[in-house]
């Protein structure tokens, strides 16, 4: 009798427990993996990354992202995960639309609040300390973190903690998210590539989107995707996360010769794709995604056999031919496969503002 007493209460419990979800939370930890099944990634796991040798990770969160939680599991162990998703991560899924991509967290690395926090500024160094007001070390954080700071003066962004203490932030890690993007398109495009050169030499990480920093784990580097992801939210604006979503995203440009430095290359594999006489962009499996740079180069973080890291490029020793002589939807081959190139570019004054606006964004309904 008792066992039957305790069974139905603790279904009680079970069932109020998941009438509280969904739930909107926020990421309070400085680097989250984002993963298929309520599973911790084996420690023994050490970059480079494959989707082979690390197939639990979709892809990493940051300090302050926002979460919507959907139900909560125990595993026998013991731990507690939620089943979230990845609200500013948005993922093209049919039939569904835009959605924060979906995967598993650990519970205690997310906190529940009322709202989604606005947030004014971004990190925009590969990495930036965290101090107090005596200039101790608090915490690490990575490229394209947000918080909600105060400038003090020229050289401090002041952040106020739950405790109420105060942290801050050297101003030259510190990008200032204004309203209204204030930089030119030359001068964004510029930028963002030196932004995603500080990556050079870091090894490629499957579902990596984070500086190459032990502190934040054994595989925080980032893919091909999470480069480009990161170097655009260091300047205050929000692109898709993943290649596939990035490539629905951006504006396509119908002819190599008219690429300008920042825009994107995708790479479709023509054996996972039916053969396209023209550019239909939704069935297309997008299996890379570079950014050129100019003069014929590309910056892209590879999990080729003779790289496995960021590096930069010959177009024409990485495709077979020079991006100005390709035509989007081209058919090239590389290492053995046929890929279709598609090229694309985010840079019209428009959709730079609506970037912008993605970054500020913060009254997302769950």
């Amino acid at each position: 009798m008792k066992k039957q007493v305790f069974s139905i209460i603790a279904c009680i419990a079970y069932v109020q427990a998941m009438l509280a979800y969904p739930k909107k939370m926020v990421i309070n930890t400085p680097v989250v993996n984002l993963n298929f099944k309520p599973e911790y990634i084996d420690p023994s796991v050490t970059l480079p990354t494959l989707v082979t040798t690390n197939p639990l990770l979709i892809t990493q969160m940051l300090m302050n992202e926002y979460v919507c939680a959907n139900y909560e599991y125990t595993d026998q162990d013991g731990n507690r995960w939620l089943n979230i998703n990845a609200i500013q991560q948005e993922n093209f899924i049919t039939p569904l639309g835009w959605h924060g991509y979906p995967g598993w967290i650990p519970a205690h690395q997310a906190k529940e609040v009322s709202e989604y926090p606005s947030y004014n500024v971004v990190i925009k160094s590969l990495t930036a300390e965290m101090e107090d007001h005596a200039g101790n070390l608090l915490q690490t954080f990575s490229m394209g973190t947000r918080f909600k700071a105060v400038k003090v003066d020229k050289e401090y962004w002041k952040v106020t903690l739950e405790n109420n203490h105060n942290a801050y932030f050297q101003d030259t890690d510190i990008y200032h998210i204004k309203p209204k993007v204030k930089e030119s398109i030359q001068e964004l495009r510029h930028s963002i590539i030196e932004t995603a050169k500080k990556f050079l030499d870091f090894p490629y990480s499957w579902g990596g989107r984070t500086a190459y920093n032990q502190g934040f784990g054994n595989i925080s580097s980032v893919d091909c995707s999470g480069l480009l992801n990161v170097s655009f939210l260091a300047h205050g604006l929000q692109i898709p996360r993943m290649s596939k979503d990035q490539f629905l995203h951006s504006l396509e440009i119908k002819d190599g010769s008219e690429l300008n430095p920042a825009d994107f290359i995708f790479f479709a594999s023509v054996h996972k794709n039916p053969i396209q006489t023209s550019l239909n962009k939704h069935p297309l499996h997008i299996d890379h995604v570079m950014m050129y740079i100019g003069n014929n180069e590309m910056i892209e973080s590879t999990g080729a056999e003779d790289a496995m890291n960021v590096r930069v490029i010959d177009c024409t020793k990485r495709i077979g031919k020079a991006c100005h002589d390709i035509t989007s939807g081209e058919i090239v081959t590389y290492n053995d496969e046929k890929y279709y190139v598609y090229f694309g570019t985010f840079f019209t004054e428009e959709m730079i503002q609506t970037l912008r606006n993605d970054a500020l964004k913060s009254n997302y309904e769950i």
